[in-house]
């Protein structure tokens, strides 16, 4: 008997770009070490919704988180730091962070 992760049914957290191709991605739920980074780094973008400022450091911070969240799919399209600054401006990447967190934690509480 063989047991293939391959053939698991994962549920994605599915992105459309804001683009003319409307391009889709499947977004995987984060690693173990990845999940643990967006937590820390969750008291910081915090900060950002609280003040509605936004510092150089903290936009690096959400553009780094997103450029690691959008790679993390399916497709196995790799982004870089320059196209997502290009794609989406902080409010999108906020909004996304947001998003992503709600799904990652809601299929952890279907689970218990």
């Amino acid at each position: 008997m063989t047991f293939d992760f391959n053939k698991i049914r994962r549920e994605t957290f599915d992105v459309i770009l804001p683009n003319d191709k409307e391009v889709s991605l499947h977004i995987l739920r984060p690693t173990k070490a990845q999940l643990e980074e967006y937590i820390s780094s969750a008291e910081e973008i915090n900060k950002i919704n609280e003040t509605k400022k936004v510092s150089a450091e903290q936009q690096k911070l959400l553009v780094e988180i997103g450029v690691n969240i959008l790679s993390r799919n399916k497709e196995n399209r790799i982004f870089t730091t320059d196209e997502v600054n290009k794609i989406f401006d902080i409010d999108d990447l906020f909004m996304l962070f947001d998003a992503y967190l709600d799904y990652v934690f809601d299929l952890s509480n279907l689970k218990n």
